[in-house]
Formats: structure tokens, sequence, C-alpha cells
């Protein structure tokens, strides 16, 4: 897994959400696992993507603590938004998660 580019790891983990794997399937946490230790090199596209369906999926808490690691990653890296949909999509989905993120979001628009 180690092998496959950031895009294409975000992809999969939103198909294998699409399948409904169950949330203590193997293969769904080695994903998530996997996405964890690179949150930081994910390029802010792919964590406004991640952040816009992983809201809806968590339910482990370990699913709850990398939504909360997403979550302030994006708090960290606010400065790089550029555009409105990304600024919609994260207001939408993290917003509500985030008072200080939603107030930096809110200074972007």
């Amino acid at each position: 897994i180690s092998s496959v580019w950031n895009g294409n790891l975000v992809s999969l983990l939103r198909s294998l959400f699409a399948i409904k794997l169950d949330a203590h399937n193997h293969v769904l946490r080695s994903v998530e696992n996997e996405i964890h230790w690179r949150l930081r090199r994910l390029s802010l596209k792919n964590l406004a993507s991640l952040a816009g369906y992983y809201t809806s999926y968590a339910q482990t808490d370990g699913q709850k603590v990398l939504l909360s690691d997403i979550i302030k990653n994006v708090e960290l890296r606010w400065t790089e938004i550029t555009d409105a949909k990304t600024v919609t999509t994260l207001m939408t989905k993290l917003g509500p998660l985030s008072s200080a993120l939603m107030g930096r979001l809110e200074d972007k628009v």
C-alpha cells in the first residue's frame, strides 16, 4: 500500500466505503492507517475530498481519531485554500465540527 499514490489512496478509501465494507475490515483499517501516516503529505485538494465524505463514515474510535487529525491538518493549512469549491466543502463538512476552522474559512469568503 505504501507504493500507491496519494490521490489513488484517497479514492480507494472512498471506494471501500461505497461498497459498504465493515468498519473493522482489515483492508479498510490498513488504508485508513496509511492515510493517517500520510496526512501531512496529502495535497489540500485530497484533504478536502477526504473531509467531504469521511465525516459521514467515521464510526469507530480509530476513524474518529483520523477525522480529528484531518480537521487539525486543515486548520493548520487553511491559508493554502484558494478556490470557492474547497471553501464551501470544508465549511459544510468540517465547519460544524471545528469553530476555529469555521471562523478562518469565513475570513476566506
